[in-house]
């Protein structure tokens, strides 16, 4: 039996984040979504650039934007700039609301991120309750947390220490491409108009503050574009509309397949310094 250690596991990464972002002076850039922003963006590089800190908050797609967004709310300050890359499923269906994986967040990876999960989305959140209590006595906890964040061994980039201080997946894990399925044609449900109200609460929150907000698409191979492109141009269309990004352009995170290390958001070891320099850009503009 290989030898795990439990607190090895993504999800206990929370606790190192929040640590971070709860520590850092303003102003500072915070990065949230999923798993498209640890493995895609180079923080030390924009914070040597911009002379802001930064923290990279993000872990896993199926911890909910709600979530993500709800996290930080308490830390941000004037002047901080919030960099949110939600990939596109989170503008779909319920993806937005969390799903097993928070459920795990909450009961084992770090059980003080309740405060940040109002009651009423726990209420939504009681089938993954039940059925993550389920699971728990049939399985040891780690086995549990390994199957759910895809740490099938004691090595990749999928566990608590594979993040450097800044919160980024390091980028040596992500030397040798991994086979992959692009997205296909089904791979993105419905669109959700609720969340895309919640982006402009959100939006309007950070406003409040007296800090920024800026959306940006996540980074994707051309294969699986090609199969979802009328999905993402109806997204870009809805936020565009609304006025939630002052410049949301999906294609210019598109990038060929052979830059991507094992999933369609997650970009390898060559590439992530490139989608950095284009954030930066981003940023400054905003």
């Amino acid at each position: 039996m290989p030898n795990y250690n439990i607190y090895d596991n993504l999800l206990y990464a929370n606790k190192d984040k929040q640590n971070r972002l709860q520590n850092l002076s303003s102003p500072k850039i915070i990065f949230i979504g999923g798993s498209n922003v640890s493995f895609g963006v180079n923080s030390k590089m924009i914070q040597d650039s911009l002379k802001m800190p930064v923290v990279n908050m993000a872990i896993h797609g199926n911890l909910g934007a709600d979530f993500m967004m709800e996290e930080i709310k308490p830390f941000v300050n004037r002047g901080d700039i919030v960099v949110f890359i939600p990939d596109y499923t989170q503008f779909a269906g319920n993806v937005s609301k969390g799903n097993i994986e928070l459920v795990a967040l909450m009961i084992d990876g770090n059980p003080s991120s309740k405060q940040f999960i109002p009651f009423k989305q726990r209420i939504s959140l009681l089938s993954k309750f039940l059925e993550y209590g389920i699971t728990k006595i049939k399985l040891p906890t780690i086995f549990i947390l390994d199957k759910l964040t895809g740490q099938t061994s004691g090595s990749g980039p999928y566990k608590r220490s594979s993040f450097n201080e800044y919160g980024d997946v390091r980028t040596e894990w992500l030397e040798n491409k991994q086979e992959y399925i692009p997205l296909k044609d089904n791979s993105i449900d419905k669109l959700n108009s609720k969340f895309f109200n919640e982006l402009e609460e959100f939006k309007n929150y950070i406003t409040d503050k007296n800090a920024s907000l800026l959306i940006l698409p996540p980074t994707l191979d051309n294969t699986s574009y090609n199969a979802v492109k009328n999905k993402i141009n109806e997204i870009s269309s809805w936020i565009n509309k609304d006025k939630l990004s002052l410049d949301y352009s999906p294609q210019e995170f598109i990038y060929q397949d052979s830059l991507f290390y094992d999933f369609p958001f997650h970009l390898n070891r060559k590439a992530v310094d490139n989608n950095t320099r284009k954030i930066i850009r981003k940023i400054r503009a905003n």
